[in-house]
């Protein structure tokens, strides 16, 4: 219900390509969005959240069934940003990711005219340190990343509105309600 509003007010909007991550919950947002786009779909690894240890794909966060290492396993990630459990990813290397992401992004703003519009659909913690790192470029670390989880909560099927001018990122809007996450490319 939520990725078809999102579609309906995306549908006022004309994309030229929509990047996505390779997460189910991403990728049938994606398709949803796109029943009303018909663009090229690129889906791109980099764009995936923060990985959980495999043993814990699939809990829920809080109740009586979780188990006492993922909760020991959530409440460390919460205070330590360099933690690492198993096959999970320490924020740092999401970190890392993201650097990725948004020089894919700038050479996509290089090669395409200014009234190119790119969709990205990705995930809370991803998109949080997107927006992070365009903030504060070359100067995010891990512990910037943990508080911006408590300060910059989006919710799911928001959009946020970026653009790239001249080499420089913009900000425009963070998490508006009820849509889903887009980036602008404009060189």
């Amino acid at each position: 219900m939520q990725a078809s509003k999102v579609a309906d007010r995306l549908a006022k909007i004309k994309l030229d390509e929509i990047w996505t991550s390779p997460l189910k919950r991403a990728l049938q947002t994606t398709k949803i969005i796109n029943e009303y786009q018909k663009v090229p779909v690129v889906q791109d690894d980099e764009l995936r959240e923060i990985k959980t240890p495999t043993q814990f794909v699939g809990q829920n966060k809080s109740g009586p069934h979780v188990t006492q290492a993922a909760k020991t396993f959530l409440d460390r990630r919460s205070v330590d940003p360099y933690f690492q459990f198993e096959d999970s990813e320490p924020y740092v290397d999401a970190i890392a990711r993201t650097q990725k992401v948004l020089q894919k992004l700038t050479q996509k703003a290089d090669q395409v005219d200014e009234k190119f519009s790119l969709g990205v659909v990705t995930h809370g913690l991803m998109l949080n340190t997107i927006l992070l790192s365009i903030i504060m470029p070359k100067k995010i670390d891990p512990a910037d990343m943990l508080q911006s989880r408590h300060k910059m909560w989006q919710q799911n099927t928001s959009i946020s509105v970026v653009s790239i001018f001249k080499g420089e990122w913009r900000i425009y809007t963070i998490g508006d309600f009820a849509t889903y996450k887009i980036i602008h490319l404009v060189e």
